[in-house]
């Protein structure tokens, strides 16, 4: 067992409330993107460049059937009128999840704020997706018990928020660079891991379609098949 695999395990079992990798033997990982779309992005380009990266590498090295699909977490906050960003999401295979209102650390919130909040991004992105989501990941990754006892009763979700084998450092100045950020996530690398980039602001938008040419390419090398969160619990061992 790697390092990181033996650490998650520890934390996984630290915190039931929250996933954070998926036993497997296999190959096999999620790949999730947090706070897309970039706030008062008027064309709504924000994500071009993160699923154009996923888009040349599914074209130039993977076939229909190991193509890389990821899990959106999205801010409804963030999303213009206009946005066609969902819509490019689901055609091109990804997933849609549920990030909030807001960039902003939920666990701070008064339970009937965060309820209330939930059930707004929920509701605008179900309806814009056309179908129930099943993952929340708690803005800052932090959740309390009251979050967990709502998250558990609400229908269609998950009752483990979606949190990830890493604490994300691409959102700090000075460890947001392409090539640290490729080489840190790459120490996470094992079968059941679940990998989380960011967009949400110009700077990490680019980084992250930097960080995904090398890093796709890197799994692709070492066998692995990069899907969704729910390919991934879903995926037979």
């Amino acid at each position: 067992m790697s390092i990181a695999k033996l650490i998650i395990s520890i934390v996984a079992r630290l915190f039931p409330g929250a996933i954070f990798y998926q036993p497997t033997g296999e190959k096999i990982i999620a790949l999730t993107i947090d706070d897309l779309p970039t706030p008062n992005d008027l064309e709504g380009k924000s994500a071009d460049r993160i699923l154009a990266a996923i888009a040349d590498h599914n074209r130039e090295k993977a076939s229909p059937a190991t193509a890389v699909k990821a899990t959106f977490f999205l801010i409804t906050g963030h999303l213009q009128p206009n946005s066609t960003l969902i819509e490019s999401l689901i055609a091109q295979g990804h997933e849609i999840a549920n990030h909030g209102t807001q960039d902003l650390r939920t666990s701070q919130l008064a339970a009937d704020a965060f309820a209330s909040q939930f059930r707004e991004a929920n509701d605008i992105l179900s309806r814009l997706a056309g179908q129930e989501l099943r993952w929340y990941r708690p803005g800052q990754a932090f959740y309390n018990q009251s979050m967990r006892s709502f998250l558990g009763t609400f229908p269609g979700y998950e009752s483990r928020f979606a949190l990830a084998s890493m604490i994300p450092l691409d959102t700090r100045k000075g460890t947001n660079h392409p090539q640290f950020t490729t080489w840190y996530i790459s120490q996470f690398i094992f079968p059941g891991a679940i990998l989380v980039l960011h967009g949400g602001s110009p700077e990490r938008d680019e980084n992250t379609a930097i960080v995904l040419k090398n890093l796709l390419a890197k799994l692709h090398d070492r066998g692995y098949q990069v899907v969704t969160l729910s390919q991934l619990v879903d995926h037979k061992r």
